[in-house]
Order: structure tokens, then sequence, then C-alpha cells
């Protein structure tokens, strides 16, 4: 027969067992910032006035720039070779193939020479080719409470199935992901977010919808997220849908520190830290702009940190401008990148790499 004693010598050692396996998912590192090389950026002179651009991807010699500043459209199409705006995609409207606003994140298929757009207030998704002559627009189901509301913030489409990510409402009850079949059934609700002894669970969400970059590999087997409050890193393994979504990797650089208004609303604190700036991906690597806490003088990051996609640190670039976005042509070893300076504001560059 056990005793007492016995019962509360297991109960303890499972709590503390519990405690520890949730704490090590937190565990703060130095962020990998030993730069291998240090990149000298050149300028591309063009006549286009940019404005705060949120991502940029490559498809060919076009770079496709999201800048929702501009009246008429989100996404500008700049040929490198002629140094000119080529054509516009994502028209603002209310008609079909156009938007509102979009979510801050763009996710890119260059093998299929596509892409993909959320608006969360019309809570639609649209597929536009990079001729801009056809597009697929799909809707979410408003009936359903989740949908009717602003909490979905981002969707991402892998084969049959769409993940949606947001906040408020059953994302605030640890469920991190909502997993849709190509009918927009809800499939599953999947937890999802790390336990932070710390924060308030129902503040995770918003913290990390904040600003976060969210990428999806080319082939559609993973997808990669980065915290802008704190620097969060982790990548999720999707072949296992709709079952699950497997957590490949994850890396904490700062903590997340923030306050709240009267509203709960998140805002920056006096010492909250800036975590990723901008991500791009390929089939091959994982390239991210990660903000140094070392120097806060520095409105945009200058390093450029490289990882493959089991989240392994491969180098680390030094840039010579504080950069807001890249992409990246990695067949010419050629960075991209909107650059910032107080003279120029935003302007295009590029890099070579090794």
């Amino acid at each position: 027969m056990i005793s007492m004693k016995n019962v509360y010598v297991i109960l303890i050692f499972f709590i503390c067992v519990a405690c520890k396996e949730n704490t090590e998912k937190i565990v703060v590192c130095e962020p990998p910032f030993e730069v291998s090389d240090t990149l000298r950026h050149h300028i591309i002179h063009t006549e286009k006035v940019f404005g705060s651009a949120m991502s940029m991807f490559l498809i060919d010699s076009v770079v496709f720039i999201e800048d929702q500043i501009h009246r008429d459209s989100c996404i500008w199409g700049f040929h490198v070779g002629e140094k000119r705006v080529v054509k516009t995609w994502v028209p603002k409207g209310r008609g079909p193939g156009e938007v509102n606003a979009l979510s801050s994140n763009v996710h890119y298929f260059p093998e299929e020479r596509c892409f993909m757009v959320y608006d969360p207030n019309y809570k639609k998704m649209i597929e536009y080719n990079d001729s801009a002559y056809s597009f697929v627009e799909y809707k979410l189901p408003v009936q359903d409470s989740i949908f009717r509301m602003n909490f979905v913030q981002d969707v991402v489409k892998c084969d049959h199935y769409f993940v949606c990510m947001g906040t408020g409402d059953i994302f605030r009850q640890n469920k991190r992901f909502i997993v849709l079949d190509s009918n927009f059934q809800v499939v599953k609700a999947l937890e999802g977010y790390p336990f932070m002894k710390d924060i308030n669970q129902q503040d995770i969400s918003e913290v990390y919808q904040y600003g976060d970059e969210i990428r999806v590999k080319p082939d559609g087997s993973k997808f990669v997220f980065g915290s802008y409050i704190g620097g969060i890193l982790e990548i999720f393994d999707l072949d296992q849908l709709p079952d699950s979504i497997p957590l490949i990797k994850r890396e904490v650089y700062y903590r997340p520190i923030f306050d709240k208004d009267e509203a709960g609303n998140i805002l920056f604190a006096e010492n909250t830290q800036c975590g990723f700036e901008n991500i791009y991906v390929t089939d091959n690597a994982i390239y991210a702009l990660i903000h140094d806490f070392s120097n806060r003088n520095l409105s945009f990051p200058d390093k450029l940190v490289v990882y493959d996609w089991q989240g392994n640190w491969k180098k680390t670039y030094g840039l010579d401008c504080m950069t807001h976005a890249i992409c990246v042509d990695e067949k010419n070893q050629m960075i991209y990148a909107m650059a910032f300076s107080p003279e120029k504001s935003f302007h295009l560059v590029y890099f070579v790499y090794n």
C-alpha cells in the first residue's frame, strides 16, 4: 500500500517536472550577433518615393514591395534591371480583388509565380499571380462568431487547409491556430503558445500579433514566426495538418515587456525591446533582420541573421545602413533592401554577399 507521504512525494515530483518543462520553453539566450562579414550597400536610384515597406519578395527580376502608404495600391513591382515600377498589385477598394487594408504578412510562392494577401477588415484572402491579370478570392465564413469580429489577423494557405491566427475570443483560450478545410469549415483549434509565468495567458496572443513576422517556406512544409515585441523565433512543421502543427525550434532573445492602456491594448513600455523587424525565406534558409539591444540609437536593424529550417544559426551579416525590409536572390547572391536614413528616408538598395 502506498502511504500518504509517498503520494505527496509523487505529486511534488510531477509538479516540479511540469514547471521545469514550462520554464525551459522560454529560456532567454544570447542573440547570434557574432558578425561573419559586413556588407556595403549600393543605392538603386529611382524616382519612386517609397513609404514604410512592410515586406518585400522577389520573383525573377521584379522586387515586390508591400507599401500601404500610397492611396491606390498596396504592392509595387520594381524591376531591378530597368530600375522602374512596372506594375502595381492589390488595388484599394471594395470590389473583387480589392482590399481595405492588409495584414503585415504577404505569403509568396515563387515557383507558382503567385502571392497571397489577407484583409482582416473585409475578412478575405486574395491570391494573385505575378502578371496581375488573374486572382482567386476566398472569403471567411462571417456567420461564425470567430470570423464576424476582427479576431483573425493572418491566414496561411497550406495545400487543402487554411491556418488562421489572431487575437481575442478563442485565441485568448491558449488556442493559437484555427485550422479550416477547403470549404472554410473549422477542423481543429490547436495550441501553440509558450508558457510565460510573468505574462497573463490572455495577453500572449496580443503580444504575438503585434507587428509579427510570419513566412511560409516556399514548398509549404514549414513556417517561421518572429515577434516584434521581444525577440522570439519559432519554426513550425505544417506537414501534419490538420491534426497538429508541431514546434520544431523556439529561441527567445529578449523577453516581451509591454504596458497596457485602460482598454487592455498592448503598448510599448520604456524598456520594451524590439525583436524581429522583417523576415525573408527561401527553401534553403531563413533571413531575419533583428534589432540589437546594445545599440538603441538605431531606428532599424543593421544585422541580418541567417538560419536553416531547423532553426540552427548559420551566419550573421553586419549591414552598413539601417534596413527595414529585405528579399534575397540566392542565385545571384544579391540582397535587395529598403534602407532608411534621416537624409534619404526610405530608399531601395542592394548588397552583394558571398
